[in-house]
């Protein structure tokens, strides 16, 4: 009788094992259906989270755009300003020119009424004019340089003074880009 099996024992197992295997397969599906609502959750939250990125990026854009158009014609001015820096110091750079040419042309006639023994002096005045037009030009660079170093601060002043100035609070649009529904949904 050791070695015989029992009909009710088998019975058993067979039933044992196949209420094992529901059990399990109940588990798994539980499982799944978990796991399933769980990525729904996420999806959700990733969405939301976009959306709200999405609100960000437009309040930002819409304020960058209104400090822009504030500051538009204070940053036109500044070039104009700039451009007339150059442009005047252009002019006295010309002028300062057209006046060494001139004494040196001067310089150099009288050099030719005196005679040889002038020349030496008129050499020097000569050399003395162009150290003058040199200067000058040196000096009509520097105004201008220091112009545009003058406009070139209030571009900044004004960008850091925007940047100070700017509102996290901005008014808010939908972004719909390629219809993709999430500007259409209400918030």
């Amino acid at each position: 009788m050791a070695g015989e099996k029992s009909p009710g024992g088998d019975m058993f197992s067979k039933g044992l094992g196949v209420a094992f295997a529901v059990g399990a397969l109940a588990l798994g599906v539980a499982a799944a259906l978990m796991n399933q609502e769980r990525a729904k959750q996420l999806r959700d939250e990733v969405k939301v989270q976009l959306d709200d990125l999405g609100k960000r990026i437009d309040e930002l854009s819409a304020q960058a755009a209104r400090v822009v158009q504030e500051k538009r014609p204070d940053i036109e001015n500044t070039i104009s300003k700039s451009r007339q820096a150059v442009v005047d110091g252009l002019d006295k750079a010309r002028v300062v020119v057209e006046q060494g040419a001139d004494k040196a042309q001067e310089y150099v006639n009288k050099a030719a009424q005196q005679g040889s023994s002038g020349a030496e002096d008129a050499v020097g005045d000569v050399r003395a004019a162009a150290e003058d037009v040199g200067d000058a030009v040196g000096d009509a660079a520097n105004d201008a340089g220091n112009t545009i170093s003058s406009a070139v601060d209030d571009v900044a002043d004004d960008a850091r003074n925007a940047v100070d100035n700017f509102n996290s609070g901005a008014d808010t649009r939908d972004l719909n880009i390629g219809d993709n529904g999430y500007g259409d949904q209400p918030r």
